[in-house]
């Protein structure tokens, strides 16, 4: 199993500085450009998702093995994500795009908070 840890704190640029971190540390595992720009979107949502609503210290956990790669965000918002019925010009398409992208996808709560996670096939 290969893992990759990172933690950063709450900030614009997060998930921008996130998203290249893991698609450096993937690109020697992925078997398509599909599944890399799948991977690149989801790491996007799921920690613009935690910089917005959580605003706390986050961990973003990436492990791969056996052609399957989980994606976790922790953060301390104990707040269960929700997706959105009405997405608008506000947002709230972003769990929805994670569920598209992913195989499976969901959370769980923490001792201080939750995590979000998501799982493909690469």
């Amino acid at each position: 199993m290969r893992r990759l840890e990172l933690e950063v704190d709450p900030a614009p640029d997060t998930p921008g500085h996130v998203r290249r971190a893991v698609s450096a540390w993937s690109s020697g595992l992925v078997r398509s450009e599909t599944a890399a720009d799948n991977i690149s979107l989801i790491v996007s949502e799921l920690v613009t998702n935690a910089v917005v609503h959580a605003r706390s210290a986050l961990r973003i956990v990436v492990t791969f093995s056996r052609h399957q790669l989980r994606i976790e965000v922790h953060d301390d918002d104990s707040t269960p994500p929700d997706i959105r019925p009405d997405p608008g010009s506000d947002g709230g398409f972003g769990l929805r795009i994670v569920a598209e992208m992913s195989e499976r996808w969901g959370w769980l709560p923490t001792p201080s908070g939750k995590l979000v996670f998501a799982e493909l096939r690469c």
